[in-house]
């Protein structure tokens, strides 16, 4: 008789564990969304330093890397910074200038910068940002000169104070 009143308080603990468990749990918590940024906020969040560029400007080929020694500092101090009102400078070992700046196209590869004191337009194409990355292609005819200069170019952002 003990064995069957043990069989059966056996199995009735069963039968209620197993119901207990049938209780719903909630659900985990949902992640929260990815934030997404457009083409402009990644453009506009910081400014750009050049990491390596390639261009032919006058039949002349230029390479540069930073960090390298053999290509000599001079776009070392290099850096552009594009803000949310399509304004920008550009700083270079020459000084700073300032541009206006457009996409040309809906996907936004292609942009436009307009520097008025020099009345001075630079295309670029292939325009691809990110939140540490920006890639482009360049090319631009300075007026009244002879100077026709096209290239690749890569940017990070600015290490230090961002300007």
């Amino acid at each position: 008789m003990k064995k069957l009143h043990f069989t059966i308080s056996f199995f009735c603990f069963l039968i209620i564990t197993a119901l207990s468990c049938k209780k719903e749990c909630p659900a985990p918590p949902t992640p929260p969304a990815p934030v997404i940024k457009t083409v402009e906020e990644l453009l506009t969040a910081k400014s750009w330093q050049l990491q390596e560029a390639r261009f032919l400007q006058d039949n002349s080929l230029t390479y540069y890397k930073r960090g390298e020694t053999s290509n000599g500092n001079i776009y070392d101090v290099d850096s552009i910074r594009f803000n949310a009102n399509n304004t920008g400078w550009y700083r270079n070992s020459g000084g700073t200038s300032t541009f206006n700046w457009n996409f040309l196209d809906p996907q936004k590869t292609k942009l436009r910068l307009f520097y008025s004191a020099a009345n001075f337009t630079v295309n670029w194409e292939n325009v691809h940002v990110t939140d540490s990355t920006f890639r482009y292609a360049e090319y631009y005819t300075i007026p009244g000169s002879s100077t026709i200069s096209m290239g690749a170019f890569y940017r990070i952002p600015r290490q230090g104070n961002g300007q």
